[in-house]
């Protein structure tokens, strides 16, 4: 006989416990994004960052990665997926805003990139 491993109750587990246990179990849950919301509304960016790259839509991942201030990881998608040089120097002008000189420069060497081809 196999023993099923139970999780404890929803009520006795923290909410990001039970953020991570459903998006681990759930066969059904394939779109992170609400989880990733939820933890930003609690003040956990850390804990969001597990959901984030879980998000399947390249524009939603971005929009969320802003969020959390994580302008290179933005850039990389923006350069890569969309293809979007208007919307990488948008990402470019936010880390600047933010004082994030490694952003600034992810930003810059992915638009000299477009710019040269």
């Amino acid at each position: 006989s196999t023993a099923i491993q139970r999780n404890p109750p929803p009520h006795l587990m923290s909410s990001s416990s039970v953020l991570s246990c459903l998006s681990e179990h759930s066969a059904l849950l394939h779109e992170m994004q609400p989880f990733a919301k939820v933890c930003m509304k609690q003040n956990a960016p850390g804990e969001a960052m597990k959901y984030i790259p879980r998000i399947s839509d390249p524009q939603e991942q971005v929009d969320m990665l802003l969020k959390v201030s994580k302008f290179s990881e933005a850039a990389s998608i923006v350069a890569k997926e969309l293809k979007d040089p208007e919307q990488l120097q948008h990402v470019r002008n936010l880390a600047a805003k933010a004082g994030d000189s490694y952003g600034v420069r992810q930003c810059e060497s992915l638009l000299a990139a477009f710019a040269g081809k």
